[in-house]
C-alpha cells in the first residue's frame, strides 16, 4: 500500500508514520528521530512503541557548506560553474538508490520522510550533475519522468506492505475562479497537482480542535486527500494503532 501524508509542520506527521509496522526502514531527509522517540500523548504515554526496531537511513547533509552571496547564476552560467552548494545532493541520492535496492521482504514499512526535503536534494543534484547554474522550464520535464516513471513506480514494486511518504502543503491560487487550492509539494506545483493520483491513499494530517487527525477526504482548500479503501472520513488519533482497527473490518 503506497500511502502519502501530507499536512503543515509541526502537525505529528513524522511521528505518526513511525506508529506503522516493524521492521521499518526510515529514511529521514529532516532529522527527526528525535521526536519519533519522545513524542508523548495526552496520558504521557510514549507514541511510538517500538522505535528501537526502526533503522534509520540518515539522508541529511551534514558538512558544512560555504554561503557566497556575490555569485549570481547569471555569473556561474557566464563562467561554467558549477552551483558549489549541490555536491553533497549527488552522493546522497546515490546512496538512495544504493539504500532502495538493498531492501527486501524482510522490511514491513518504508517511510520517506520528507518529500519536500528529497525534492530540494532532486534538484541539487540535478544542477551539479548537469552544471548549471538553475533549474530551466525544460528541466522540470525530466525531473517529471524521474519522479512518475522511476521513482514512485520503484516505491510501488518493494517487496514491503506499507510504503509511508511524508509530505509538506503547497499553496496556489487558480486564476481563472479566484479559489485557493491546496496540495502535496513537488518538484513544482504542476508536479504536486498530480502527486496525489500515484498514491493509494492520501490522508491529510492536521490538527483540529486541539487533536491530532487523519482526513481521508478532500475538505476545504485540499482537493487531493482520498482513500481507496472504506475507511472513515476521519481517524484519530492518526496512528496505525488506530487505523488497524478499519482495517481488520476490510478484511
Amino acid at each position: 500500500m503506497l500511502i502519502l501524508i501530507v499536512g503543515e509542520s509541526m502537525t505529528g506527521k513524522s511521528v505518526s508514520a513511525a506508529t506503522f509496522p516493524k521492521p521499518m526502514k526510515y529514511f529521514d531527509f529532516d532529522g527527526n528521530r528525535i521526536s519519533i522517540f519522545n513524542a508523548k500523548d495526552k496520558d504521557g504515554n510514549l507514541i511510538v512503541k517500538d522505535a528501537d526496531e526502526i533503522e534509520f537511513i540518515n539522508m541529511t547533509r551534514k558538512e558544512i557548506q560555504k554561503i557566497d552571496l556575490r555569485a549570481t547564476a547569471s555569473d556561474a552560467k557566464s563562467k561554467g560553474l558549477p552551483p558549489t552548494y549541490s555536491d553533497s545532493a549527488a552522493p546522497l541520492i546515490d546512496k538512495l538508490n544504493k539504500e532502495i535496492l538493498a531492501i527486501t521482504n524482510q522490511t514491513i514499512t518504508v517511510v520517506m520522510d520528507s518529500f519536500t526535503s528529497m525534492f530540494r536534494l532532486w534538484k541539487d543534484a540535478f544542477l551539479f550533475l548537469n552544471k548549471i547554474p538553475q533549474i530551466r522550464i525544460q528541466d522540470y520535464q525530466s525531473l517529471e519522468g524521474v519522479l512518475f516513471s522511476q521513482f514512485i513506480p520503484s516505491l510501488k514494486a518493494l517487496p514491503c506492505q506499507y510504503v509511508v511518504c511524508v509530505d509538506h502543503t503547497d499553496i496556489d491560487k487558480d486564476e481563472i475562479v479566484g479559489t485557493i487550492l491546496e496540495f502535496p509539494v513537488g518538484p513544482s506545483r504542476n508536479m504536486g497537482r498530480q502527486l496525489g493520483k500515484a498514491f493509494d491513499e492520501v490522508w491529510l494530517q492536521r490538527i483540529h480542535g486541539g487533536e491530532y487527525e487523519w482526513k481521508l477526504r478532500a475538505e476545504g482548500f485540499f482537493g487531493s486527500a482520498g482513500s481507496r479503501l472504506h475507511l472513515p472520513p476521519t481517524i484519530k488519533p492518526p496512528t496505525f494503532y488506530e487505523l488497524e482497527k478499519y482495517l481488520k473490518k476490510e478484511q
